[in-house]
């Protein structure tokens, strides 16, 4: 079976979907074997879409915190309307590719 992809934000979503929070680098680097290759997987461009994604409220401020570095850094959770949101629209036959995976 040949093995399928999401759309980059979509995925995004699912995953934070399975963790209570995340942020840009450890969702990065989750998500790394499966959109490491493609351009558009760098870390401005995901910090732009988890900030799109609280603009529309699929996600929400979890904590923020000042890192090692003194750079601020912020966990995402998903809201109600994200968990709604990727329950309508999941491919089921995404999730039957994941669950055979595990």
């Amino acid at each position: 079976m040949k093995h399928s992809i999401l759309p980059l934000t979509f995925r995004m979503l699912h995953f934070l979907s399975t963790v209570k929070e995340a942020t840009v680098d450890l969702l990065m680097q989750e998500l790394r074997t499966e959109y490491g290759t493609e351009k558009q997987f760098r870390k401005p461009n995901v910090s732009n879409i988890l900030v799109s994604m609280k603009e529309n409220g699929l996600i929400e401020d979890a904590k923020a915190e000042l890192d090692q570095d003194g750079e601020l850094c912020i966990s995402y959770s998903i809201s109600e309307e994200g968990t709604r949101l990727l329950n309508k629209y999941l491919p089921k036959s995404w999730k039957a590719q994941q669950a055979m995976a595990r």
